[in-house]
C-alpha cells in the first residue's frame, strides 16, 4: 500500500509539475496578456475567468526574475514568459554587444521553473527584427525543450515570419470607437482567416490574441478624429463574433489583450470585465470543455463557403457529438444561405438545436443551411442531430 500511494505521489507531482504546453495533449490556450499588477488580487481575478496562461511585459525585469512565475505556481497558473526581447534587443542601436549573454542569463534562471509553459520570443517583429529573432530562438532550444512564441500584426509582408517561433500568435483589435454595428469587424476575421488558412505552417499551433481594451491607452492609433470622443470596450455581440469567427479557423487558443488595458479600477472598465468579457470566457471554457479538440475542424472552406456567403462557417464531428458555427460576417441584417452540397463528411439532413444563445432560427436540409433575419455579427452554434 505504502508504495502504490509513493508511485501515485511521484506521478501526481509529474504532472502537476509539468506546465510546458504540449499541443498534443494540453486542452484549449485560454489566457491573459498583461496580467499586471502582479498581485494575488490579478491572479484571483484572472482565475475566476477560466483562464489558465498568463503573460507580462514586465517579467524579465522582476526580481527575483522568476515572481511572475512563482505568483502563477502559487495559483495554479502558466506563464508565457516574455523574455523582453522587443525592449532589449529591437533597436539595434541601443542592443548590447553581448546580447546573447543577457538573455542567456535569464533562460538559465527561469527555464526549470515548475509554472513556465511557452517562452515569448518577441512582440510583433518586423522584417529587420527576424534575423536576430532566429539567433534568439536558437539561443533559447540549447537550454530548453519548452515551446516558444512570437505574436504578429498586420503589417505588410506578414506572413514573413512564419516558422520562427513553435506557436504562431496573430493579434487584432478592431473596436476603435465607431458605433455599434459599424466597427469594422470583419477586419478581424479576415485577418485570423488568412493568417490560419494561408499564411500559417501546417501542423502550427495557431493562437488569436483577441481585444480587452478599449484604446484609452492608445489613442495615436485612432485615426478617426470623432471616435477619439467615443472610445469604448467591445460589447457582448462584437466579443462573440470575435471568438466565435476564430474557432471557425481552427485556433489552438484565445489570449486577450489584455487584463491591464481592462482598466477594472474605471467604471467602465470593472463593468466590461464583470458582464462581457468574464461571462465570455466562461463560455468560451464551457463550449471547448464540450467540444474537444476544437480547433480540429472537419469541413470548411474560406473561398467556396466563408468569403463566397459573406460568413464564417464550420463543421465539428464528434463521436458524441456534432456541432455547426455560422457567423454572419457583415453589419448588415440578412437571410443567410449557404451550399454545402459538395461536402459528403457532413450530414445531408438534420435537426439544428441551438446552443446557449443562439436563436431558435435555422434548417439543414439536403446541405443547404438556411437562417432568416440573420442580425448583424449575429453568431449561430447548433448542435446537429
Amino acid at each position: 500500500m505504502k508504495i502504490k500511494l509513493l508511485l501515485l505521489f511521484l506521478l501526481g507531482s509529474v504532472g502537476f509539475c509539468h506546465a510546458a504546453f504540449d499541443p498534443a495533449r494540453d486542452p484549449f490556450v485560454l489566457g491573459f496578456y498583461s496580467a499586471d499588477p502582479m498581485s494575488d488580487k490579478t491572479m484571483e481575478l484572472i482565475k475566476s475567468t477560466g483562464a489558465e496562461y498568463i503573460h507580462s511585459y514586465n517579467a524579465w525585469k522582476q526580481t527575483p526574475v522568476t515572481r511572475q512565475l512563482d505568483l502563477a505556481q502559487k495559483h495554479g497558473l502558466k506563464v508565457i514568459y516574455d523574455l523582453g526581447s522587443h525592449a532589449r534587443l529591437g533597436k539595434e542601436k541601443l542592443r548590447k554587444a553581448n546580447w546573447q549573454e543577457d538573455m542567456l542569463a535569464t533562460v538559465k534562471a527561469v527555464k526549470d521553473h515548475p509554472a513556465l509553459a511557452i517562452w515569448y520570443l518577441w512582440d510583433e517583429p518586423s522584417t529587420a527584427m527576424l534575423r536576430t529573432l532566429r539567433e534568439l530562438r536558437k539561443l533559447v532550444k540549447t537550454q530548453s525543450s519548452v515551446p516558444s512564441a512570437i505574436v504578429i500584426h498586420e503589417r505588410s509582408n506578414y506572413w514573413d515570419s512564419r516558422g520562427h517561433s513553435d506557436i504562431w500568435m496573430v493579434d487584432n483589435y478592431p473596436v476603435r470607437g465607431e458605433v455599434y454595428p459599424d466597427a469594422p469587424l470583419k477586419w478581424h476575421s479576415r485577418m485570423m482567416r488568412n493568417a490560419a488558412a494561408s499564411y500559417n505552417y501546417k501542423g502550427t499551433p495557431f493562437i488569436a490574441v483577441m481585444q480587452a481594451m478599449d484604446f484609452s491607452c492608445f489613442k495615436s492609433n485612432i485615426k478617426i478624429k470623432e471616435n477619439l470622443q467615443r472610445l469604448r470596450f467591445p460589447n457582448t455581440e462584437e466579443m462573440r463574433f470575435m471568438v466565435y469567427s476564430d474557432f471557425c479557423y481552427g485556433v489552438r487558443g484565445m489570449l486577450f489583450y489584455s487584463f491591464y488595458h481592462c482598466h477594472i479600477d474605471r467604471p467602465e472598465g470593472k463593468k466590461f470585465f464583470e458582464e462581457v468579457l468574464r461571462p465570455m470566457m466562461l463560455e468560451i471554457k464551457e463550449f471547448t470543455t464540450m467540444l474537444p479538440e476544437v480547433w480540429n475542424v472537419t469541413v470548411r472552406n474560406s473561398k467556396k463557403i466563408d468569403l463566397a456567403n459573406k460568413v464564417s462557417f464550420a463543421y465539428f464531428k464528434r463521436p458524441e457529438k456534432s456541432f455547426i458555427i455560422l457567423v454572419n460576417d457583415t453589419n448588415e441584417k440578412r437571410d443567410l444561405k449557404v451550399d454545402l452540397t459538395e461536402y459528403d463528411n457532413m450530414p445531408a439532413d438534420g435537426k439544428l438545436v441551438p446552443w446557449k444563445f443562439t436563436r431558435q432560427v435555422g434548417t439543414l436540409q439536403n446541405r443547404i443551411l438556411k437562417v432568416s433575419n440573420a442580425n448583424p455579427w449575429e453568431v449561430f452554434v447548433w448542435e446537429v442531430k
